[in-house]
């Protein structure tokens, strides 16, 4: 169970944690201001950033629109930026999809090369220019860990990338007061979205009768309960405060490296979804909903026992007569209820999706991978089984 760790941000939580903002941009002069539509302008933070910036003295710069699923057209708009500007810090506001753009833009702004080779490739890269996050909707704890997705539009490629630990942010800001506007289908997606990255590590392929993976199994089933209430209470009341602070504090562990760091997960449902979105653009958090509940009721058949805890110890089922697999299989039910209970979609056709483009939503799930999945390994009948079953 060796394994590494370091979590350089320093994360602020809490209402009055703009406050730190000033301090930690003290040594920056040019700072490029990242942030998608919008709702930063009209709930008023956009303005209140700006004027803390030009009291400051900073000179600044702007990417806006940055869009669910950022692209790296978007990467490449921000590089130009840093480069012809000198900027010697960026800051990213808003959620995930922008602090991933901003994470390759802070890589991009200091390198001679292409940034899709690093994406894609994986090329060793040592240099970033300084990244600072507020975030506004807790959705992929991307402001508290090294990881980015971008979407190539040209090839058709949605890709996962990290780089432990630069690409962690030097600090990142949560205050749940500023993500009490967020509507309501962006809400359940990042509710869906903080399960998934639980999930995908709970499904993992170590030895669970092992003490010290235990404790991980149990950290992550106690977390995924409260998402669940926290989750179907914040749909009632969007402007529940306390709900939202729950939540943005599991949201800032939820994909960080203290909450997986000796699990392998499975993490074929991120791959899949990453290839439909890719080849659709529909909302990372709605694809999951989807494929996930289909993934489960595919592979328990290979590993039920996985299952049955998750039906015991997540869904809080009590087991009857029926076997395992069958108790299984009314944990993942329950689950696909809870996920119809709070208004997420079930199935690809809520997108307009058909069959029409299957190929290509199998071939982008693999890439260069003979398999995907490490829970269970998954060929290409898997995965062509699994989108049926989503349409």
């Amino acid at each position: 169970m060796n394994f590494k760790f370091s979590n350089p941000t320093r994360l602020y939580f809490g209402s009055d944690s703009m406050s730190n903002l000033p301090n930690e941009l003290s040594q920056a002069n040019r700072i490029l201001l990242v942030y998608g539509g919008k709702s930063i302008k009209s709930s008023g933070l956009y303005d209140q950033i700006i004027t803390t910036l030009k009291d400051l003295k900073k000179v600044v710069y702007e990417l806006s629109n940055v869009q669910p699923n950022p692209t790296l057209s978007k990467v490449y708009e921000g590089e130009k930026l840093c480069k012809d500007n000198h900027i010697d810090y960026i800051l990213a506001i808003g959620g995930g999809s922008v602090i991933d753009c901003a994470k390759a833009v802070a890589v991009a702004g200091l390198y001679d090369g292409d940034i899709w080779d690093i994406i894609k490739y994986k090329k060793p890269v040592s240099k970033k220019i300084p990244l600072g996050t507020i975030l506004t909707n807790s959705a992929t704890s991307s402001e508290n860990n090294y990881y980015s997705v971008i979407t190539n539009t040209e090839t058709v490629e949605k890709l996962g990338w990290a780089v432990w630990p630069l690409n962690h942010p030097e600090f990142s800001i949560v205050d749940p007061c500023l993500m009490l506007s967020v509507p309501l289908e962006h809400t359940v997606y990042g509710v869906v979205d903080i399960m998934s990255h639980m999930i995908e590590n709970y499904f993992h392929n170590k030895d669970v009768n092992l003490p010290i993976i235990a404790i991980q199994d149990r950290h992550l089933e106690t977390m995924l309960k409260q998402m669940m209430e926290l989750g179907k209470g914040l749909v009632k009341d969007l402007s529940n405060l306390e709900i939202r602070e729950s939540i943005a504090y599991i949201g800032t562990q939820a994909l960080s490296t203290h909450a997986r760091h000796i699990l392998e997960g499975d993490w074929a449902s991120h791959l899949i979804e990453h290839a439909i979105s890719a080849v659709y653009d529909i909302p990372h958090g709605g694809g999951l909903a989807i494929v996930i509940p289909h993934w489960m009721k595919h592979v328990i058949f290979q590993s039920s026992l996985k299952f049955k805890m998750f039906a015991a110890n997540v869904m809080n089922l009590t087991q009857g007569d029926e076997t395992d697999l069958e108790f299984g299989l009314r944990g993942i039910d329950a689950f696909s209820d809870f996920l119809e209970t709070i208004g997420a979609p079930l199935k690809l056709s809520y997108y307009g999706i058909d069959n029409s483009q299957i190929n290509e939503m199998i071939d982008k799930s693999f890439g260069s991978l003979k398999t995907i999945g490490k829970f269970v390994n998954l060929d290409q009948s898997d995965v062509e089984n699994i989108l049926n079953a989503c349409l």
